[in-house]
């Protein structure tokens, strides 16, 4: 009997994408983290791939600023499609 599709996937946040529509919205570092209530520090640590985990609660509020959804932020791979 041929394997069933099951695929399985891996959400990593995506610090390029977020730098890309932050920039597009002509955001500066400095406005973006006022607005989502955070440092800039913390924001440039994001982009730059230093912090690759934030919080549930920044992420949405990250994605409501920018007007996008959480899922745009993030970066979504499928591991395996198959169960043998």
């Amino acid at each position: 009997m041929a394997g069933k599709y099951h695929p399985k996937y891996t959400a990593e946040f995506n610090g390029d994408r977020l730098k890309e529509i932050r920039q597009k919205q002509g955001l500066t570092q400095e406005v973006f983290a006022e607005r989502c209530g955070c440092g800039d520090r913390h924001i440039r640590s994001l982009e730059k791939g230093k912090c690759t985990n934030p919080s549930a609660t920044l992420l949405c509020k990250m994605a409501s600023v920018l007007e996008v959804s959480a899922e745009t932020l993030m970066k979504i791979s499928v591991v395996s499609e198959t169960d043998a």
